[in-house]
């Protein structure tokens, strides 16, 4: 027997994927502030020794991935790795969105999604595999098994 979705479980869905991405922004927006302010408190030799992996990805990278993880965490556990890469797009999205009204309508001088959204989407997709390894296993495929 199976249930039809109400209205209401559609919106309380729609709820967490609208929680996750404000989750996101917040979390990275945070990480990326703490990334910000250790990259002016390390002495510029250490920073000239951590160059190639402090660069722009790295951190960006990191961003991504702890925001991501973090959002994914008010969606769902039992598709958890498929909300995570939904919330991915859904994201990457709004990130274009922005950008596109930023630079197109604003007449801004930098795309900005152009150089965001690789480092973004690598740091995204960590958490997706994450929670597709971690993920509950059905119990029709261990009862077949057994």
């Amino acid at each position: 027997m199976t249930m039809k979705p109400t209205l209401l479980k559609i919106l309380f869905i729609v709820f967490r994927y609208l929680a996750g991405i404000i989750v996101f922004y917040v979390v990275a927006t945070l990480t990326w502030i703490v990334f910000l302010n250790l990259s002016n408190a390390l002495p510029q030799k250490i920073l000239n020794a951590l160059y190639p992996t402090f660069d722009f990805w790295m951190p960006l990278i990191t961003v991504g991935f702890v925001g991501f993880y973090a959002g994914s965490f008010c969606l769902p556990q039992k598709l958890r790795w498929a909300g995570s890469l939904l919330l991915l797009v859904l994201v990457l999205g709004v990130l274009y969105g922005y950008s596109y009204w930023d630079f197109y309508i604003n007449r801004d001088d930098v795309f900005i999604f152009s150089d965001l959204w690789m480092p973004l989407t690598f740091g995204g997709l960590i958490p997706a595999a994450i929670h597709f390894l971690r993920r509950p296993k059905s119990t029709v495929y261990t009862n077949v098994i057994r």
